[in-house]
């Protein structure tokens, strides 16, 4: 018994409420430095020189001189100009899928280097070199076939 306390009293059997004391700036710090942080990139592939643009330079001329030298042909009657102006339109087409090729091979590159799959940057190259091969197919049979007509 401490001095100054009354000996009839009795002593304090209830126990206390346990207290909850929440810091949650504290919970939260100890949470996160459990928790890995995870950053997405958005990864787009975006060349230096965009052979992709410049193909649908190449192709939108070829079409324009295609349609000027069809127009020009039927106001001359020249069946001549317009195999020309055929042949140049199919070549545009040939330079057009060739450098679009040339995007998507050094989108493969690419696509490696960052880790992520090329099967369809691939496909992509393979289809546009067999469309190249069949526009050079088209500009050369309308040159050739001016030669068997006489033109």
């Amino acid at each position: 018994m401490q001095p100054g306390e009354d000996p009839n009293a009795q002593p304090n059997t209830q126990p206390a409420p346990p207290q909850q004391i929440i810091h949650g700036e504290q919970q939260n710090a100890q949470f996160a430095t459990n928790q890995q942080q995870i950053v997405y990139i958005n990864l787009k592939y975006k060349p230096e020189v965009n052979f992709r643009h410049i193909s649908y330079i190449v192709i939108g001329i070829g079409i324009t001189l295609y349609f000027g030298i069809f127009i020009f042909s039927m106001e001359t009657d020249s069946f001549l100009m317009t195999q020309i102006g055929t042949s140049l339109c199919c070549f545009s087409f040939c330079i057009g899928f060739i450098l679009d090729g040339m995007f998507y091979k050094g989108k493969a590159d690419w696509e490696v280097s960052t880790g992520q799959s090329n099967g369809g940057s691939i496909t992509g190259m393979v289809f546009d070199f067999i469309f190249a091969i069949i526009a050079i197919a088209f500009a050369i049979l309308t040159i050739v076939g001016m030669g068997l007509i006489g033109l």
